[in-house]
């Protein structure tokens, strides 16, 4: 069962990117009943805090009844900067002033939260793949590779992508969508924020890097628990947060057991 909602998702992205464009929703993402009632944070910096945006609940159509995930929605807040990553069922109601999307799957692309997030002056950065799903809402496409300053909030965009191939051998996340990673400069703090990778070459060239989330536990749609830990044992920051993952499934303990005991692992929500 360890697997099963990497499978799954896996799955359901190839039966989309197949059938892309029939207007069929294959999954659907809902508030999951074990979400903590007080959002978990962690300080990253005297001025920097990284908060969960909460646990919501995954159900794939045909293929599996529902199964709780550990997303990686988050809000990064300065002292005068307000950052949400992938914002998916947000219970938050302050406005941001910069929302990044890595890609456009439905658990890291909502549009009525990025609605709800949104205020006079939120840009939205992203991949060239989600805005066309945009609109007219204000945006910035960046490529990977691409890195800039933004008022105090400093970008470098990395290339997010599947190694290996599925069924029809097609990949979940190709890296000719150019999805993306990023590194995430605030007050001093550096935040790696993967989005849906495998470890790619282009992640060992991170560096001084303070928080690094990391997807684990599919082996499918991302990394494994046990690439990611290894990646982390390269990077050495000094916090280490999993993400991605099915509650329940111990792979985030898994995860605390095989990261160096020099860097910290906060794991901001298991089973309640």
């Amino acid at each position: 069962m360890r697997h099963l909602f990497g499978h799954v998702a896996a799955t359901t992205s190839l039966i989309s990117a197949l059938f892309i464009g029939s207007g069929c929703t294959l999954m659907s993402v809902t508030r999951s009943p074990l979400r903590d009632p007080v959002p978990q944070s962690v300080q990253l910096a005297d001025q920097v805090l990284l908060t969960s945006t909460g646990a919501v609940n995954v159900y794939v159509m045909f293929l599996v009844d529902h199964q709780d995930l550990f997303p990686s929605s988050v809000k990064v807040e300065s002292s005068d900067k307000v950052i949400f990553v992938d914002p998916v069922l947000v219970d938050d109601a302050v406005k941001a002033d910069y929302i990044f999307i890595t890609h456009p799957h439905d658990d890291h692309l909502s549009l009525p939260d990025i609605d709800r997030l949104s205020g006079p002056h939120t840009l939205i950065i992203c991949p060239a793949v989600v805005a066309t799903q945009l609109g007219d809402r204000r945006h910035r496409v960046v490529e990977p590779g691409e890195a800039a300053d933004l008022d105090g909030v400093r970008f470098e965009a990395i290339p997010s992508y599947n190694t290996r191939t599925m069924f029809l051998g097609i990949a979940p996340h190709p890296r000719a969508d150019k999805h993306l990673s990023y590194v995430l400069e605030v007050d001093g703090a550096r935040i790696f924020h993967p989005g849906d990778t495998d470890r790619v070459p282009e992640l060992s060239d991170l560096a001084d890097i303070h928080a690094a989330l990391m997807p684990i536990g599919s082996g499918d749609l991302t990394m494994s628990t046990r690439d990611a830990a290894e990646l982390v044992n390269e990077l050495k920051p000094r916090i280490a947060i999993p993400v991605h993952y099915a509650l329940g499934t111990g792979e985030a303990d898994t995860f605390r057991e095989l990261v160096d005991p020099g860097i910290e692992v906060v794991v901001l929500q298991q089973k309640r």
